[in-house]
């Protein structure tokens, strides 16, 4: 199983409370787009792709939001650090090339950003 970064977890249905304060145990973690910044969350080689997607999403909320909000939504600067601490794991050139195809899709309509976490029922 792969979280929405294509990362894999070592306890998925135990989020540490900073990640997910709501989590009961017994359902899977509700921010699979926090991988980055959880101890838990495990970096694939083919894991590229999604967090250059997260990158690219991340750019495009920041262009919408004023900077007041982004620094008051301090999460989002804490991801976006740790994102690209992650992503400096791989080649630079793939890195960007991943990136770029990601900020085509969103620019062009055929992605749209993750604006907001959401319950995941996998009964």
């Amino acid at each position: 199983d792969r979280t929405y970064l294509g990362m894999g977890c070592t306890n998925p249905y135990q989020p540490p409370g900073y990640i997910d304060p709501e989590s009961d145990g017994k359902s899977i973690c509700r921010k699979q787009h926090r991988c980055t910044i959880c101890e838990r969350g495990i970096v694939m080689q083919d894991s590229l792709s999604f967090l250059a997607m997260r990158r690219a999403e991340l750019e495009a909320s920041r262009r919408r939001m004023s900077m007041t909000a982004w620094l008051r939504a301090a999460e989002y600067q804490i991801e976006q650090d740790k994102l690209l601490a992650t992503l400096a794991q791989f080649d630079p050139g793939a890195n960007e090339r991943a990136t770029e195809h990601w900020r085509r899709e969103i620019k062009e309509g055929r992605h749209f950003p993750l604006e907001w976490e959401g319950e995941h029922d996998i009964g």
